[in-house]
């Protein structure tokens, strides 16, 4: 076990070919997934 995770996740990684700068990329997370990166949720 992983201290402060969740008790059950499944992660879902997507590569994608955009004209989009990441700036404009838009990151979702649902219920408490975004503990899972707090260094992109702090941009939230």
């Amino acid at each position: 076990p992983v201290p402060n995770s969740l008790v059950k996740c499944i992660r879902i990684l997507l590569h994608v070919n955009t004209t989009r700068s990441a700036a404009e990329m838009q990151h979702v997370y649902i219920r408490g997934a975004v503990n899972l990166r707090p260094t992109l949720s702090k941009q939230l």
